[in-house]
């Protein structure tokens, strides 16, 4: 048998060891057993990238995803700003009163809201009502109510939509709810409304009664005068035969001249 020298033996592990090494190298890299990574949960595979993450991986209707959960719709954030991240929710270009993403979400441009415009004298801004039921009239005030019991136009006139007020909020720091406000205020104008629209049908009714009741009458006298005038005529017809009768009883006696005219 031959014999084996020392170098070749050192030379022989050593190359055996390099070999094992790089086995166990390759098998610790990423995507040599992509079978078993996709096999695995979900929760365990590292985080996708930010190009591939979805808009709003909590939200399954995109159209509603808001990525930095700040009540304004990621879609609505892009058109205002170019990013679903960008708005703040107190923008405000006109310097109306009503923040940009709430004039986009009721007439599609951050300055065509007019806070005093309201076209059916309800209370209610336009802008609002077109929020919540898509024109200037369609809404009364209180007929629908928000998750939290507070009216829905309240609700975007507190804190922008339909849903957002819970019915505790107090902006001006009064210590009374600013829903509970806003309502009393609506109900008393809407009373106010109702009063003086009463007070116009009582005016008109009473300029009926001052006008036309006189017309009536001065009607009914001219009427009653005229009978007067016709059977104080028959009465004198009755009275004197020969009076000509213009009804008939003497047309002949109209009619005699012509007729001898025509011999």
């Amino acid at each position: 048998m031959p014999r084996v020298r020392p170098g070749c033996a050192r030379r022989t592990v050593i190359l055996a060891a390099t070999v094992t090494i790089a086995a166990i190298a390759l098998l610790g890299m990423p995507g040599v057993s992509s079978a078993s990574a996709s096999a695995a949960p979900a929760m365990y595979r590292s985080a996708p990238a930010a190009s591939e993450a979805t808009p709003c991986p909590a939200n399954p209707n995109v159209g509603h995803c808001d990525a930095d959960a700040d009540r304004i719709a990621d879609q609505l954030e892009r058109q205002l700003c170019g990013t679903a991240t960008c708005a703040t929710s107190s923008e405000d270009t006109d310097g109306d009163g009503i923040p940009d993403w709430v004039e986009y979400t009721a007439c599609r441009t951050t300055t065509c809201a007019d806070p005093g415009l309201d076209t059916d004298g309800n209370g209610i801004p336009d802008y609002i009502s077109e929020i919540i039921c898509g024109t200037a009239t369609c809404t009364d005030g209180l007929e629908t109510l928000n998750p939290h019991g507070v009216q829905q136009w309240i609700s975007v006139l507190i804190c922008g939509d339909i849903t957002c007020a819970t019915g505790t909020e107090d902006l001006n720091g009064d210590g009374v709810p600013d829903a509970a406000q806003l309502l009393k205020r609506y109900l008393d104008l809407k009373a106010a409304r109702e009063a003086a629209e009463a007070a116009r049908l009582r005016a008109l009714a009473h300029t009926g009664l001052t006008v036309v009741l006189p017309i009536g009458a001065g009607l009914l006298v001219a009427a009653g005068g005229m009978a007067a005038l016709l059977a104080w005529r028959r009465q004198r017809r009755l009275a004197d035969p020969g009076e000509l009768d213009l009804d008939g009883g003497h047309a002949d006696e109209l009619a005699r001249p012509f007729a001898e005219a025509g011999e």
